[in-house]
């Protein structure tokens, strides 16, 4: 399956560490049953990352530790100041 939608993604935890990142989603990435959530998040880790991003993501984006997760999806990847199609805010994860 390939999707046709672009995303982009800042979690937030309870200490304040933020994950951001983007890219096409991933069908079936969300399924609930998942036991790998966190090989999920791995794929924000971008040159910018910290050294530790692995590290920080294992520690602190557990269940229970996530204050926020904004999502916006776009039709495609944004070129410059794009609104994205949908948004969504969900706090304490």
């Amino acid at each position: 399956m390939v999707s046709t939608y672009y995303h982009k993604i800042a979690i937030v935890t309870k200490q304040n560490v933020k994950i951001t990142g983007s890219g096409s989603l991933r069908p079936l990435a969300s399924d609930p049953d998942n036991k790998c959530h966190l090989r999920n998040v791995y794929l924000y880790i971008h040159k910018d990352s910290p050294v530790d991003a692995r590290q920080l993501i294992k520690d602190y984006v557990v269940p229970g530790n996530i204050s926020q997760v904004l999502v916006q999806i776009y039709n495609d990847k944004p070129e410059g100041k794009e609104l994205p199609i949908a948004e969504k805010v969900f706090s304490g994860l």
